[in-house]
């Protein structure tokens, strides 16, 4: 996906509280991509910052093969804007959010938004931990296809 002198490209992937679907999907999206992109995870609202993901999302990110249970919840800062190359929402009403606090920067919409499963039984988290994997395999397969061609040699 990219040459050893490239930068591997910096995504940020935010939703309200970063506790359920975004440090799942910033997981995801760094493993699927072979080093090609380091993704890191903020919410919103700061409302689980220092927090382990959500219990019902670690067993559902387990039952997929990914280890959750190194996620530290963070709040969205400037400084993590700045990092970013790429600024990946969950849904649509976080993509607008996340537009008016980093101005000039365009904001991709994970899968087309994924539902949050806060308050909801294990089963709908296993549904949407799916429906994240899924959506973080067409973003990985979208920035590998805009990567240039590496040569043979």
């Amino acid at each position: 996906m990219r040459t050893t002198s490239e930068q591997p490209r910096r995504v940020l992937v935010v939703c309200k509280g970063n506790y359920c679907r975004s440090p799942l999907a910033a997981l995801l999206i760094g493993a699927l991509s072979d080093g090609a992109i380091v993704a890191k995870s903020a919410g919103l609202r700061g409302w689980h910052v220092g927090d382990p993901a959500h219990a019902f999302m670690v067993s559902a990110a387990a039952g997929l093969g990914y280890d959750l249970t190194e996620h530290t919840g963070a709040d969205l800062t400037p400084e993590l804007i700045d990092w970013a190359t790429d600024l990946v929402a969950v849904d649509d009403e976080t993509a607008h959010d996340l537009a008016e606090r980093a101005p000039g920067h365009s904001v991709f919409v994970l899968g087309g938004g994924i539902a949050d499963p806060y308050g909801e039984r294990l089963d709908v988290f296993v549904t949407t931990a799916s429906q994240i994997e899924e959506a973080a395999r067409a973003y990985v397969a979208t920035v590998a296809a805009e990567q240039p061609a590496t040569p043979a040699g």
